[in-house]
């Protein structure tokens, strides 16, 4: 979270990439965004109060050697917004 504050602070939040893990330690894992320890929701929370906009990757590797061997549907939100973003405005 300081690097967030300090990136959005200085003006310097250009791009951004996201990704949540098990455990704060060298031995977590990735896990889906939202279900690990990061504190995603207060850095969105806190660049949007700030006028922050950088771009977003999201990013999932929990075993590098077979990146696809976790993802077994799409999340119901990843879903919706797929949906969203055919019909348009």
């Amino acid at each position: 979270m300081a690097s967030v504050e300090k990136y959005t602070d200085e003006g310097r939040m250009y791009h951004w990439h996201l990704r949540d893990v098990d455990q704060r330690a060298s031995s977590g894992k990735d896990v889906v965004l939202g279900q690990g320890t990061a504190r995603i929701s207060d850095a969105f929370q806190y660049m949007h109060s700030n006028g922050a906009e950088p771009l977003l990757v999201f990013e999932y590797e929990r075993d590098q050697h077979e990146p696809l061997k976790f993802i077994n549907q799409p999340s119901p939100r990843a879903t919706s917004a797929r949906r969203s973003a055919r019909r348009g405005p």
